[in-house]
């Protein structure tokens, strides 16, 4: 919030998610691009999901719900 000078805690909310839309559109259209083995994006796909899904929902409080989630979108997908 300090580097972009917002102040109020909803608009860093807000910033956090537009950064995360606009990079879930910058990995999708690497993997679009058929240079990278398919193994390594969908590698890069699944950590992806997992760091999002730890941010959004802690590691420490939930962690079965974490580990249920993660496993949902990794052999779901």
């Amino acid at each position: 919030m300090g580097e972009n000078n917002i102040l109020d805690e909803n608009e860093g909310r807000k910033h956090i998610r537009l950064l995360i839309r606009n990079l879930w559109q910058e990995l999708n259209g690497l993997a679009m691009t058929k240079t990278i083995h398919l193994s390594i994006v969908n590698a890069s796909f699944n950590m992806a999901r997992t760091a999002q899904v730890i941010y959004q929902h802690g590691d420490d409080k939930s962690i079965f719900i974490v580990d249920d989630s993660v496993q949902k979108l990794i052999f779901t997908s």
